[in-house]
């Protein structure tokens, strides 16, 4: 299920993907030059240890606030984003 636009927000943790297997960070919302927002985010896969974070789309052309919404499953707890962390899939730079 997506979650709603007024969910995303910058410095959130999100999985995504069709098996919500991958793990988005927002790092960015701007506006471009049609006044849509757009949301500039790193991933990763959600299942490989020590993996760091990459942009996902070029930052000529990030996602439109909607496909990001559509892509993600749901915005991760704090408790969520802990054991990631216990984990090693998000590192302490992260």
């Amino acid at each position: 299920m997506p979650i709603a636009i007024n969910e995303i927000r910058v410095g959130g943790y999100y999985s995504a993907g069709k098996k919500c297997d991958q793990l988005r960070k927002v790092t960015e919302i701007k506006k471009d030059d049609k006044n849509r927002n757009r949301v500039i985010y790193v991933s990763k896969s959600i299942k490989i240890k020590n993996r760091t974070f990459s942009f996902a789309a070029t930052l000529a052309n990030p996602a439109l606030e909607q496909t990001f919404a559509s892509a993600c499953c749901k915005e991760l707890t704090s408790s969520e984003i802990d054991a990631l962390r216990n984990n090693s899939i998000i590192l302490a730079s992260e």
